[in-house]
C-alpha cells in the first residue's frame, strides 16, 4: 500500500496537470476571439 507522502505527490502532480491543461484550454480560447 502506497504511503501517505507518495499519494500526496501524486495529488499535486495530477492537481499542476489539471491547472495546465486548463489554462492551455483557456489560452486557445483567448487566441481564436483575439483572431476573430
Amino acid at each position: 500500500m502506497p504511503n501517505e507522502r507518495n499519494i500526496q505527490n501524486y495529488h499535486s502532480t495530477y492537481n499542476n496537470i489539471r491547472d495546465w491543461l486548463g489554462y492551455q484550454k483557456a489560452g486557445e480560447e483567448k487566441a481564436k476571439s483575439t483572431i476573430n
